[in-house]
């Protein structure tokens, strides 16, 4: 009875510690994500830091004293934050008299100065900040120090670049004495197995500018160029890619569609050819035979209509074979089209930034900043083909992840995934619906037949299948 007593003490003795302990983490967890303001207040006053972090899109992870959770949008940074950015993620970090840009894939830990200034490391990917106060950027041993000032600091395993576009900044490379940056200068560094080598100061152009860099500078005045010619050297790399992608597509479709016409003709020449030996052969037994009857005194004058009769099949097989030849050339020449037309599709997914907090966490980083997959395309198309068709060929082109299935029941295909992000991926309504010319038809994708001019919108809905997106 007494050992049942104990037991059953030691028990609930067991029971209470790990209880005690749960909660324990439970409220040490919260401490450091905020989920108790009071202590959050607490914390930041321990770590003071003007910096915020806002306009948050994708997946954007911080991690805090060994926790590493997802960054919410308004919430204050602390001394010694490692954020991660990952897949299409960005934000924005702002404090008084600071903004800064975060790109894709960037990764930095936050920190400060002696003097109390905002301190970024930058261990990969992309910054643009713009400043009225001061900011320092690092990268190894390497210093940046913006006094008022508009600046870009991209880091890869090669080399770092930091591009001036306004405003005061000094910089230190390594034991390098610090030198004073001009707007419109860059200054590469490079890097060879982690050892940092001289840095090198050269004039910028808007076609050294990176992409991010560009969309990043067309919101302020003031700098090294103007809005407009940021604007001009956007729209005209927009339109360098997509007449790339468009003249990729249409290669491949007047490829495919001169395979299919060359189908039969390829089919056809095997049969030529053994109707031609079957021919040959035929002739050849004749020959044999009336060979064989003819009386020995005609021998010679059987020789003779042999050797004229192999001449002039000979002609006649070489004349054969040139006109196969001249056929095939004029083919080459004169490739054949299907009448057909051309039609625009556009892919995007701008309902999930206003529901990022139901995405899957995993899924968050695949959602573009601006919510567009593929921006609008024109694409050839042959006669008969359908939305699915143009589709399947257009994400193969852009590079753009596709899964699809066959629906046996609605005898078309069904589109379960584009762009990593798939149904159900954000509740149980959410997926992928397409309209055509503004219409949702009433059938699959592959059911539905193109006109020329037609105009695709492929859409990701999450609430009331696809009335969101209408």
């Amino acid at each position: 009875m007494k050992k049942k007593t104990m037991r059953r003490l030691l028990g609930g003795v067991m029971a209470l510690l790990i209880v005690a302990g749960a909660a324990g983490g439970f409220f040490a967890v919260g401490r450091i994500r905020g989920w108790f303001p009071s202590s959050q207040a607490e914390e930041v006053e321990k770590h003071p830091l003007a910096l915020r972090a806002e306009v948050l899109t994708g997946a954007v992870l911080v991690q805090r004293k060994g926790v590493s959770y997802q960054l919410k949008d308004g919430e204050s940074l602390q001394t010694g934050d490692q954020v991660t950015l990952k897949g299409h993620g960005s934000a924005t970090l702002t404090g008084e008299g600071c903004k800064v840009r975060c790109g894709e894939g960037s990764a930095f830990l936050v920190g400060e100065t002696e003097g109390g200034d905002p301190q970024l490391t930058l261990t990969g990917g992309a910054l643009f900040g713009h400043c009225e106060t001061a900011l320092c950027l690092v990268v190894g041993n390497q210093l940046a120090q913006v006094d008022a000032g508009t600046v870009s600091l991209t880091v890869t395993g090669e080399a770092l670049t930091l591009d001036m576009f306004s405003g005061d900044v000094r910089f230190t490379g390594g034991d390098s004495a610090a030198v004073s940056l001009s707007p419109g200068e860059r200054v590469s560094v490079p890097c060879d197995g982690g050892r940092w080598g001289a840095p090198v100061r050269q004039t910028l152009a808007l076609a050294d500018l990176s992409d991010f860099s560009l969309a990043c500078a067309v919101e302020y005045d003031g700098l090294w160029m103007t809005p407009k010619e940021l604007r001009g050297e956007i729209r005209r790399r927009e339109k360098a890619a997509q007449a790339a992608l468009e003249a990729e597509l249409k290669e491949q479709n007047e490829k495919e569609t001169v395979e299919k016409q060359e189908e039969p003709a390829a089919e056809e020449l095997p049969e030529q050819s053994e109707a031609a030996e079957s021919s040959a052969s035929s002739e050849k037994e004749e020959q044999e035979k009336k060979a064989e009857a003819e009386q020995a005194a005609r021998a010679t004058e059987k020789k003779k209509r042999a050797a004229e009769e192999k001449r002039k099949a000979e002609e006649q097989k070489k004349a054969e074979g040139q006109q196969k030849a001249d056929s095939s050339e004029k083919k080459e020449e004169e490739p054949a089209t299907e009448s057909g037309g051309s039609c625009t599709i556009y892919i995007e997914c701008k309902t999930l930034l206003d529901h990022m907090d139901e995405l899957k966490e995993s899924k968050r980083g695949y959602v573009p900043s601006d919510g567009v997959i593929l921006k609008k395309t024109t694409v050839s198309f042959c006669e008969g083909e359908t939305v699915y068709d143009v589709l399947v060929r257009t994400c193969k082109a852009a590079g753009v992840q596709l899964e699809v299935s066959y629906s046996g029941g609605y005898g078309s295909y069904y589109v379960e995934g584009i762009g990593h992000l798939y149904e159900f991926d954000c509740g149980r309504q959410s997926g992928w619906v397409y309209t055509v010319n503004g219409t949702s038809p009433k059938y699959g994708c592959s059911s539905c037949k193109l006109q020329d001019g037609d105009r695709i919108v492929w859409s990701y809905t999450c609430q009331g299948l696809g009335s969101d997106v209408r």
